[in-house]
């Protein structure tokens, strides 16, 4: 009897982590790419490829505090979409 919450719960666990590291993850690397090349885009004022801005690459270009500064104002627009999007859900209901 106790052993089938325990198959279920480790079936339901191994099909979240898989998603999370075959989906989310590599996702969330992508936004974050994309989030760096456009704050470094309008610093400079030209476009920046996408090898420009990876970890790997030995010519890459590092603005931390821009990225930090960019990230930031990223989160603050997710938040903001949520705050309204629960106002307008509220609204409905």
């Amino acid at each position: 009897q106790f052993l089938i919450p325990m198959a279920v719960s480790v079936a339901y666990g191994l099909l979240i982590g898989t998603y999370i590291l075959l989906v989310l993850i590599p996702a969330l690397l992508m936004i974050s790419n994309r989030i760096k090349r456009t704050a470094m885009g309008i610093y400079e004022g030209e476009s920046i490829s996408a090898e420009l801005v990876e970890p790997s690459n030995p010519n890459r270009k590092s603005y931390f505090l821009l990225y930090l500064i960019a990230a930031l104002v990223a989160l603050g627009g997710f938040v903001l979409l949520i705050n309204v999007l629960m106002k307008l859900t509220t609204f409905f209901v």
